[in-house]
């Protein structure tokens, strides 16, 4: 049982490549699960798993997995990304500039305010850290560090900017479709590494392999659009931010789990292996054995719990939680849709993933048409990366994340609608098109 999701989501990863004979987000998403299956049967053969866990790897929770994932991968199997041949420039160019210099500013203060924590961190042991944080003994809250006046101006802000993809794919949007200068756009992506900087902050890696693997999709979303040599000059940032970043994953695996010590990698190799290969066994076992009277929507809707009604939100809250209440050790990878089940019941994890087909295929479906608008192309990111920021946990599970997407739809609406100066090379492109079309 343990070899069935790699298999199964690599025959569906390679069959989509062929349909198309094109790279496709759907087709790169499934590539992923069939590599963490891949991960999975390496846990088993080096012994890294628990009897109890690989006892739990049977028939029926393999194909409630199997299934579930391929259903909200339905949508982006039927409209692959190749479907979109050409994404319409906005209207008000001149709030997208000024939305650029807002975002690069609000991490500059970011940077500056957390810049000791940030220097503490890299220069201590990131083991005994990461355990600090986890009893609550380290203090991490460089925000009190922020003038008043200045925190009143930057806890709005972080609802706006708080999910880093976001912000890449304004990035690349700017550059590639509106055919801005391309400052704005390094704006933008240097923003985004708010994401990797909370995570050093919070000596975590998951956060940093979400950036990676965020930017790689939006630029596969966006690499049709790119001439030759703004491919090559995009692929150099990406291979310097990856190594940049990777080299803190390297740093943080081996101190976390091999002492510091360089020269003995065995036990965070093993730490990679379980890594990845974890949340497929873990989904079987807790679907097999999981119960709790307690039950909480905050994962689903972290916002409206958490400022509404007071509930506890957030990922590691809730698993606390749970943990207090039950014998489960549940502070683990199990995908989104295992985080959901742990949360909220087996029940409310499949409506969440039957609803999210739904939608997907709602808000998708424009693709059809092969022109699409920007909002359109934001759903297919945004939709999409519910599977692949979902690898581990389900990665919208904060107040802060869930605000910035939403907020940043009525944003892309906006400026979609609404009239400013425009000069760009996008809008003569669109006054062409419009002309050959009359």
């Amino acid at each position: 049982m343990i070899a069935i999701p790699f298999i199964y989501f690599l025959f569906l990863s390679i069959r989509l490549t062929m349909k198309t004979k094109k790279i496709e987000i759907g087709a790169v998403i499934a590539l992923l699960y069939s590599i963490m299956g891949f991960f999975s049967i390496l846990m088993v053969q080096k012994g890294e798993i628990r009897p109890v866990i690989a006892n739990s790897v049977t028939i029926i929770p393999t194909i409630v997995y199997c299934f579930l994932l391929t259903m909200v991968m339905i949508p982006f199997l039927k409209y692959p990304s190749s479907l979109i041949l050409d994404i319409k420039p906005i209207r008000n160019e001149k709030f997208l500039i000024t939305l650029s210099w807002v975002a690069i500013i609000w991490f500059i203060l970011t940077v500056f305010f957390s810049f000791s924590h940030f220097r503490s961190i890299l220069s201590g042991d990131m083991l005994q850290l990461r355990t600090e944080i986890y009893k609550g003994q380290f203090e991490n809250n460089w925000f009190s560090s922020v003038p008043v006046p200045l925190r009143v101006l930057m806890v709005p802000l972080s609802f706006i900017f708080g999910c880093p993809w976001v912000l890449i794919f304004l990035g690349f949007f700017t550059r590639y479709i509106q055919k801005l200068p391309s400052k704005y756009s390094v704006f933008f992506i240097i923003a985004s590494l708010s994401g990797p900087w909370g995570a050093i902050l919070a000596v975590d890696r998951s956060a940093v392999t979400y950036w990676i693997i965020a930017f790689a999709m939006i630029f596969l979303l966006f690499s049709k659009y790119m001439s030759k040599v703004e491919t090559r000059k995009m692929g150099i940032l990406m291979i310097v931010l990856v190594s940049l970043l990777g080299l803190y994953l390297l740093i943080n695996t081996v101190s976390r789990f091999a002492g510091g010590d360089f020269n003995d990698m065995s036990e965070s190799n093993s730490s990679v292996i379980s890594y990845l290969g974890q949340s497929f066994p873990n989904f079987c076992y807790f679907f097999e054995n999981f119960e709790c009277d307690w039950k909480t929507l905050g994962l689903i809707f972290p916002f409206t719990n958490k400022y509404l009604f007071g509930g506890i939100t957030g990922g590691v809250p809730i698993q606390e939680q749970v943990e207090k209440l039950t014998p489960f050790t549940v502070g683990v990878f199990y995908t989104f849709m295992g985080q959901i089940l742990i949360s909220a019941g087996r029940l409310i994890m499949v409506l969440y993933c039957i609803i999210h087909t739904v939608i997907s295929s709602k808000l998708i479906s424009p693709c059809r048409h092969k022109r699409v608008t920007c909002l359109t192309a934001y759903y297919y990111i945004l939709m999409s990366s519910v599977l692949f920021l979902g690898l581990f946990v389900h990665y919208y599970s904060s107040p802060t994340l869930t605000t910035s997407v939403i907020f940043n739809i009525f944003l892309i609406r906006y400026m979609e609608k609404s009239t400013g100066k425009s000069t760009s090379k996008a809008h003569h492109r669109e006054k062409v098109l419009l002309n050959n079309r009359i």
